[in-house]
Protein backbone atom coordinates (compact mmCIF):
# COMPACT_ATOMS: atom_id res chain seq x y z
CA UNK A 1 0.00 0.00 0.00
CA UNK A 2 2.72 2.48 0.46
CA UNK A 3 4.04 1.88 -2.66
CA UNK A 4 0.92 2.75 -4.46
CA UNK A 5 0.06 5.68 -2.21
CA UNK A 6 4.10 6.92 -3.19
CA UNK A 7 2.48 7.03 -6.14
CA UNK A 8 0.20 9.94 -5.52
CA UNK A 9 3.28 12.15 -4.60
CA UNK A 10 4.02 12.47 -8.44
CA UNK A 11 0.86 14.35 -9.11
CA UNK A 12 0.79 16.91 -11.89
CA UNK A 13 -1.78 19.53 -12.00
CA UNK A 14 -5.19 18.16 -11.33
CA UNK A 15 -3.98 15.55 -8.99
CA UNK A 16 -4.31 13.31 -11.89
CA UNK A 17 -1.74 11.09 -11.41
CA UNK A 18 0.06 9.63 -14.48
CA UNK A 19 1.85 5.65 -13.69
CA UNK A 20 5.35 4.88 -14.76
CA UNK A 21 4.77 2.65 -17.05
CA UNK A 22 8.01 1.18 -15.47
CA UNK A 23 6.44 0.93 -12.18
CA UNK A 24 4.60 -2.15 -11.14
CA UNK A 25 1.43 -2.07 -12.89
CA UNK A 26 -1.90 -0.74 -10.58
CA UNK A 27 -4.52 -1.25 -12.73
CA UNK A 28 -5.50 -4.58 -11.04
CA UNK A 29 -9.05 -4.24 -9.32
CA UNK A 30 -7.46 -5.46 -6.15
CA UNK A 31 -4.95 -2.30 -5.93
CA UNK A 32 -7.71 -0.34 -6.96
CA UNK A 33 -9.84 -1.75 -4.39
CA UNK A 34 -7.34 -1.11 -1.66
CA UNK A 35 -6.46 2.14 -2.99
CA UNK A 36 -9.95 3.49 -2.58
CA UNK A 37 -10.26 1.85 0.91
CA UNK A 38 -7.27 3.97 1.92
CA UNK A 39 -8.74 7.27 0.46
CA UNK A 40 -11.82 6.52 2.46
CA UNK A 41 -9.96 5.71 5.74
CA UNK A 42 -8.52 9.23 5.25
CA UNK A 43 -11.60 10.81 5.12
CA UNK A 44 -13.39 9.03 8.12
CA UNK A 45 -10.55 10.44 10.16
CA UNK A 46 -12.08 13.43 10.29
CA UNK A 47 -8.44 15.44 9.45
CA UNK A 48 -9.70 16.80 6.12
CA UNK A 49 -12.81 18.21 4.81
CA UNK A 50 -12.07 16.61 0.89
CA UNK A 51 -10.32 14.98 -0.97
CA UNK A 52 -10.51 14.80 -4.78
CA UNK A 53 -8.35 12.22 -6.76
CA UNK A 54 -8.27 11.17 -10.88
CA UNK A 55 -5.65 8.60 -11.50
CA UNK A 56 -4.67 7.84 -15.15
CA UNK A 57 -2.69 5.43 -17.26
CA UNK A 58 -1.92 5.36 -20.52
CA UNK A 59 -4.93 7.44 -21.46
CA UNK A 60 -7.19 5.40 -19.36
CA UNK A 61 -9.07 6.01 -15.96
CA UNK A 62 -8.12 3.75 -13.43
CA UNK A 63 -10.36 5.70 -10.33
CA UNK A 64 -11.78 8.52 -9.55
CA UNK A 65 -12.90 10.12 -6.29
CA UNK A 66 -14.31 13.30 -5.19
CA UNK A 67 -14.93 13.38 -1.70
CA UNK A 68 -16.25 15.61 1.17
CA UNK A 69 -17.54 19.16 0.98
CA UNK A 70 -16.19 22.71 -0.11
CA UNK A 71 -16.38 23.98 3.39
CA UNK A 72 -16.36 22.39 7.04
CA UNK A 73 -19.22 25.29 7.73
CA UNK A 74 -21.17 23.76 4.42
CA UNK A 75 -23.09 20.76 3.51
CA UNK A 76 -22.05 21.25 -0.38
CA UNK A 77 -20.19 18.37 -1.40
CA UNK A 78 -16.76 18.41 -4.43
CA UNK A 79 -16.98 16.93 -7.39
CA UNK A 80 -15.06 16.46 -10.38
CA UNK A 81 -15.18 20.23 -11.50
CA UNK A 82 -14.63 21.63 -7.78
CA UNK A 83 -11.13 24.02 -8.15
CA UNK A 84 -8.74 23.96 -5.32
CA UNK A 85 -5.57 25.49 -5.12
CA UNK A 86 -2.38 23.75 -6.13
CA UNK A 87 -0.30 26.01 -3.58
CA UNK A 88 3.22 24.97 -3.15
CA UNK A 89 2.46 22.25 -6.28
CA UNK A 90 2.21 24.93 -8.69
CA UNK A 91 6.00 24.80 -8.78
CA UNK A 92 6.19 21.87 -10.89
CA UNK A 93 3.10 23.36 -13.39
CA UNK A 94 6.11 26.42 -13.80
CA UNK A 95 8.95 23.77 -14.39
CA UNK A 96 6.74 22.46 -16.70
CA UNK A 97 6.23 25.65 -18.36
CA UNK A 98 9.73 26.56 -18.42
CA UNK A 99 10.68 23.53 -20.00
CA UNK A 100 8.31 24.01 -22.73
CA UNK A 101 10.07 27.08 -23.30
CA UNK A 102 13.25 24.93 -23.32
CA UNK A 103 11.65 22.27 -25.81
CA UNK A 104 10.93 25.61 -28.15
CA UNK A 105 14.34 26.93 -28.18
CA UNK A 106 13.24 29.90 -26.10
CA UNK A 107 15.73 29.68 -23.74
CA UNK A 108 18.06 27.00 -22.39
CA UNK A 109 18.32 25.15 -18.81
CA UNK A 110 21.77 27.02 -18.41
CA UNK A 111 20.61 30.09 -19.13
CA UNK A 112 21.42 32.82 -16.62
CA UNK A 113 18.54 34.46 -14.75
CA UNK A 114 19.75 37.51 -14.88
CA UNK A 115 20.24 37.65 -18.70
CA UNK A 116 16.47 37.20 -19.01
CA UNK A 117 15.69 39.53 -15.93
CA UNK A 118 17.94 41.90 -14.85
CA UNK A 119 16.24 42.67 -11.54
CA UNK A 120 17.18 39.60 -10.43
CA UNK A 121 20.35 40.03 -8.00
CA UNK A 122 21.35 38.04 -4.95
CA UNK A 123 23.68 38.99 -1.95
CA UNK A 124 26.32 36.45 -3.74
CA UNK A 125 27.93 38.48 -6.82
CA UNK A 126 27.91 35.15 -8.69
CA UNK A 127 23.73 35.53 -8.86
CA UNK A 128 24.54 37.32 -12.17
CA UNK A 129 25.10 33.72 -13.35
CA UNK A 130 22.47 31.73 -11.91
CA UNK A 131 20.98 29.49 -14.05
CA UNK A 132 17.30 29.04 -14.78
CA UNK A 133 17.83 25.16 -13.84
CA UNK A 134 19.32 26.35 -10.32
CA UNK A 135 16.70 28.87 -9.92
CA UNK A 136 13.70 25.99 -10.07
CA UNK A 137 15.86 23.37 -8.20
CA UNK A 138 16.09 25.50 -5.31
CA UNK A 139 20.41 25.66 -5.36
CA UNK A 140 20.53 29.91 -4.50
CA UNK A 141 22.56 29.34 -1.99
CA UNK A 142 19.68 31.38 0.48
CA UNK A 143 18.59 29.87 3.04
CA UNK A 144 14.98 27.82 3.20
CA UNK A 145 12.01 29.90 3.26
CA UNK A 146 14.02 33.17 2.62
CA UNK A 147 11.61 36.52 3.33
CA UNK A 148 8.85 33.90 3.73
CA UNK A 149 7.80 35.75 7.17
CA UNK A 150 8.26 39.11 5.68
CA UNK A 151 6.06 38.37 2.64
CA UNK A 152 3.29 37.36 4.89
CA UNK A 153 3.15 40.33 6.66
CA UNK A 154 3.41 42.76 3.87
CA UNK A 155 1.59 44.97 1.72
CA UNK A 156 3.51 44.20 -1.43
CA UNK A 157 5.45 42.16 -2.83
CA UNK A 158 8.03 44.81 -4.61
CA UNK A 159 9.13 45.73 -1.18
CA UNK A 160 9.98 41.93 -0.01
CA UNK A 161 11.86 41.64 -3.69
CA UNK A 162 13.92 44.91 -2.73
CA UNK A 163 15.10 42.56 0.24
CA UNK A 164 16.67 39.98 -1.50
CA UNK A 165 20.16 41.70 -2.74
CA UNK A 166 20.96 42.17 1.02
CA UNK A 167 19.60 37.80 2.20
CA UNK A 168 22.56 36.24 3.58
CA UNK A 169 23.78 32.90 1.52
CA UNK A 170 24.51 29.37 3.53
CA UNK A 171 26.36 28.72 0.94
CA UNK A 172 27.36 28.80 -2.93
CA UNK A 173 24.72 29.29 -5.74
CA UNK A 174 24.33 25.46 -6.75
CA UNK A 175 25.46 23.90 -4.12
CA UNK A 176 22.80 23.37 -1.63
CA UNK A 177 19.35 23.15 -1.80
CA UNK A 178 16.98 25.22 0.61
CA UNK A 179 13.33 25.65 -0.40
CA UNK A 180 12.16 28.90 -1.59
CA UNK A 181 9.14 30.66 -2.73
CA UNK A 182 10.12 34.48 -3.07
CA UNK A 183 13.20 33.17 -5.87
CA UNK A 184 11.19 30.76 -7.14
CA UNK A 185 8.64 33.44 -8.03
CA UNK A 186 10.79 35.22 -10.70
CA UNK A 187 10.71 31.97 -12.92
CA UNK A 188 7.43 33.94 -14.15
CA UNK A 189 9.54 36.58 -15.04
CA UNK A 190 11.73 34.55 -16.60
CA UNK A 191 8.85 33.12 -19.24
CA UNK A 192 7.88 36.26 -19.76
CA UNK A 193 11.35 37.20 -21.19
CA UNK A 194 11.53 34.03 -22.83
CA UNK A 195 7.89 34.05 -25.13
CA UNK A 196 6.77 37.36 -24.67
CA UNK A 197 3.59 35.91 -22.85
CA UNK A 198 1.99 37.40 -19.84
CA UNK A 199 2.24 34.43 -17.47
CA UNK A 200 -1.41 33.48 -16.88
CA UNK A 201 -1.56 33.33 -20.99
CA UNK A 202 1.37 31.65 -21.06
CA UNK A 203 -0.45 28.78 -18.72
CA UNK A 204 -3.43 28.69 -19.98
CA UNK A 205 -2.04 28.70 -24.15
CA UNK A 206 0.92 26.21 -23.54
CA UNK A 207 -0.39 23.80 -20.67
CA UNK A 208 -3.72 24.27 -19.89
CA UNK A 209 -5.75 24.50 -23.24
CA UNK A 210 -3.36 21.62 -24.70
CA UNK A 211 -4.31 19.61 -21.84
CA UNK A 212 -7.51 20.16 -22.32
CA UNK A 213 -7.62 21.92 -18.88
CA UNK A 214 -10.63 24.36 -19.13
CA UNK A 215 -11.34 24.93 -15.49
CA UNK A 216 -7.69 25.29 -14.51
CA UNK A 217 -6.34 28.92 -13.74
CA UNK A 218 -4.38 31.71 -12.31
CA UNK A 219 -4.50 34.16 -9.34
CA UNK A 220 -6.65 34.41 -6.24
CA UNK A 221 -9.59 36.12 -7.80
CA UNK A 222 -9.99 33.17 -10.38
CA UNK A 223 -9.81 30.76 -7.34
CA UNK A 224 -12.95 31.83 -6.51
CA UNK A 225 -14.84 32.87 -10.06
CA UNK A 226 -17.86 30.62 -9.57
CA UNK A 227 -18.72 28.39 -6.32
CA UNK A 228 -17.51 25.37 -7.08
CA UNK A 229 -14.00 26.06 -5.26
CA UNK A 230 -12.90 24.25 -1.90
CA UNK A 231 -12.26 26.50 0.71
CA UNK A 232 -8.67 26.40 3.33
CA UNK A 233 -8.99 24.99 6.36
CA UNK A 234 -6.83 25.08 9.56
CA UNK A 235 -6.64 22.38 12.35
CA UNK A 236 -7.38 23.66 15.26
CA UNK A 237 -8.57 21.20 18.45
CA UNK A 238 -9.74 18.71 16.48
CA UNK A 239 -11.51 20.26 14.01
CA UNK A 240 -11.06 21.87 10.59
CA UNK A 241 -11.86 25.49 10.67
CA UNK A 242 -12.35 27.56 7.45
CA UNK A 243 -9.70 30.30 6.83
CA UNK A 244 -9.51 33.45 4.67
CA UNK A 245 -7.17 32.78 1.55
CA UNK A 246 -4.22 35.29 2.02
CA UNK A 247 -3.25 37.15 -0.90
CA UNK A 248 0.55 37.04 0.00
CA UNK A 249 1.11 33.50 -1.52
CA UNK A 250 -0.70 34.51 -5.04
CA UNK A 251 2.19 37.24 -5.33
CA UNK A 252 4.57 35.01 -5.50
CA UNK A 253 1.98 33.23 -8.37
CA UNK A 254 4.59 30.84 -9.93
CA UNK A 255 5.60 29.33 -6.64
CA UNK A 256 1.80 28.70 -5.15
CA UNK A 257 -0.56 31.04 -7.28
CA UNK A 258 -2.15 28.19 -9.86
CA UNK A 259 -5.99 26.33 -9.28
CA UNK A 260 -6.80 23.44 -10.74
CA UNK A 261 -9.13 20.15 -9.97
CA UNK A 262 -9.83 17.01 -10.57
CA UNK A 263 -11.20 16.25 -13.97
CA UNK A 264 -11.92 18.17 -16.82
CA UNK A 265 -15.67 18.09 -17.98
CA UNK A 266 -14.73 14.55 -17.31
CA UNK A 267 -12.18 14.05 -19.99
CA UNK A 268 -8.53 12.42 -20.21
CA UNK A 269 -6.10 15.61 -20.39
CA UNK A 270 -4.22 15.20 -23.96
CA UNK A 271 -0.54 14.31 -22.75
CA UNK A 272 2.23 16.48 -24.00
CA UNK A 273 4.51 14.94 -26.72
CA UNK A 274 8.06 13.53 -25.41
CA UNK A 275 10.29 14.55 -24.23
CA UNK A 276 8.30 17.17 -22.40
CA UNK A 277 8.12 14.85 -19.17
CA UNK A 278 11.70 13.17 -20.15
CA UNK A 279 15.39 14.01 -18.90
CA UNK A 280 15.30 17.56 -19.63
CA UNK A 281 12.80 18.11 -16.64
CA UNK A 282 15.19 16.63 -14.04
CA UNK A 283 18.31 18.33 -13.13
CA UNK A 284 21.62 16.36 -13.89
CA UNK A 285 22.94 16.36 -10.49
CA UNK A 286 19.72 14.78 -8.99
CA UNK A 287 20.58 10.70 -8.74
CA UNK A 288 19.23 9.68 -5.39
CA UNK A 289 15.92 8.36 -5.28
CA UNK A 290 13.00 10.58 -4.72
CA UNK A 291 11.98 9.58 -1.15
CA UNK A 292 15.75 11.13 -0.08
CA UNK A 293 16.85 13.39 -2.33
CA UNK A 294 16.20 17.26 -2.59
CA UNK A 295 13.75 18.91 -5.13
CA UNK A 296 14.61 18.50 -9.07
CA UNK A 297 12.30 21.50 -11.21
CA UNK A 298 9.97 19.30 -11.95
CA UNK A 299 8.36 18.77 -8.57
Amino acid sequence: MLALLQKLFFCFVSLACVANAQARAVNNAQDLQRLDSELRTIMATGQTPALALGMVHNGSVLLTRALGVQSANSTTPIDAQTRFRLASLSKSVTAGLIGKFVQQGFLQWDSPVNLLVPSFRLQDPNSLFMSVEQLLSQRTGLKHHTLDDEMESASDIASIRALLPKAANICKIGECYAYQNLTYSYAADVAYAASGQFFDVALKRELFEPLAMHRANYGLESLSEDDNWARGHERQWRKNIPIDVKPNYYWVGAAAGINALRADDGRVPNPMPPPFYGENVVPKWRSSPAANAPMASSW
